[in-house]
C-alpha cells in the first residue's frame, strides 16, 4: 500500500530579490505577486488533472499571512505516478517552492519486480521528499520510521 502526505508553499523564483536595493523592493513585490498569481492559476488549472480517485489536494492562494500553500494526501494499494507527475510540475515550474512529502510504500523492496524502485527496502520505513528551489530530494525520515514499531506495535497492528 501507498501512502503519501504532502504540503508544498507554491511560489515562483526569489532570485529577483538577491541583489535588489531597498528602494526596488516594492516593485519587486509587485513583479513577483503577478508572477506567482500566473503560476497559481496554472497550478489551479493542472491540478483537476492530477486528481484521481487515490489523490486529493487543497490549494490556498491566501492564508492568513501566507500564500501558496498546497496540502495533499494519496493512498492506493499499489505505487502510482499521481504524486510524482504533480511534483515534478512543481519542480519545473515553481522554482521557488518549500515543502515536504511522507511517503511510505510497503511495497518498496527489492524483490518486487512490479512495484520496488529496486534500491533498498523501505518497506517499514516512511521516505522524506524535500521540495526546495526547483529541487526534489529524497531523504530519510528521523521522525515516524520504522513503522513497526515507532507507529505500530507489531506487523499484524
Amino acid at each position: 500500500m501507498l501512502e503519501v502526505y504532502g504540503w508544498v508553499v507554491v511560489r515562483t523564483s526569489r532570485d529577483i530579490f538577491v541583489n535588489a536595493t531597498f528602494e526596488e523592493l516594492d516593485a519587486i513585490d509587485d513583479i513577483v505577486d503577478l508572477r506567482d498569481a500566473q503560476l497559481w492559476s496554472d497550478l489551479r488549472d493542472r491540478l483537476p488533472t492530477q486528481e484521481s480517485s487515490s489523490l486529493r489536494w487543497q490549494f490556498y492562494e491566501h492564508l492568513n499571512n501566507k500564500r501558496g500553500i498546497l496540502q495533499f494526501c494519496e493512498s492506493t494499494n499499489h505505487r502510482s505516478a499521481d504524486t510524482w507527475a504533480l511534483m515534478d510540475w512543481i519542480v519545473k515550474h515553481a522554482t521557488g517552492s518549500y515543502g515536504l512529502i511522507y511517503v511510505h510504500d510497503d511495497e518498496d523492496i527489492p524483490s518486487n519486480k512490479s512495484y520496488s524502485r529496486g534500491q533498498h527496502d523501505f518497506s517499514n520505513v516512511f521516505r522524506v521528499w524535500r521540495i526546495l528551489n526547483g529541487e526534489l530530494l529524497e531523504l530519510e525520515d528521523p521522525f515516524l520510521s520504522p513503522i513497526v514499531p515507532t507507529i505500530n506495535p507489531s506487523e499484524y497492528s
